[in-house]
């Protein structure tokens, strides 16, 4: 019964967060720690089937990209507050994107094609 409520607990605590929710709240709620509801979501995300994980991901980067836009204005008009935000959004989507995790000379190799294509090479 403890793990079938466990279980139960972390599925509405990930169900919560898809929906817009945020993790602090999620955890006021179910009256966890908030790092408990970020294992819980990690958790379940490893657990779905990567087509699945794919339509989840473009969520989060929409609703990054939607955020980011109004606090990029901001920071780009001198918002110390917006910077930090900004590059807090940067970090997440790269996370999201696995860029950090790319391999060297990956981004050289990108920036070279860059420069072909607007060479005209």
């Amino acid at each position: 019964m403890k793990r079938l409520d466990r279980l139960t607990r972390r599925a509405e605590a990930f169900m919560l967060h898809r929906t817009g929710v945020a993790m602090t709240t999620i955890a006021t709620q179910m009256d966890v720690h908030p790092k408990t509801v970020q294992r819980w979501i990690r958790e379940e995300v490893q657990r779905i089937p990567e087509e699945e994980a794919d339509a989840i991901r473009t969520l989060e980067l929409a609703r990054l990209d939607a955020i980011l836009v109004p606090q990029m204005r901001l920071a780009l008009a001198g918002d110390g507050f917006a910077v930090d935000r900004v590059l807090r959004i940067m970090d997440r989507r790269a996370k999201y994107l696995g860029l950090d995790n790319a391999k060297p000379g990956g981004f050289e190799q990108v920036g070279a094609l860059l420069d072909r294509l607007v060479m005209g090479e």
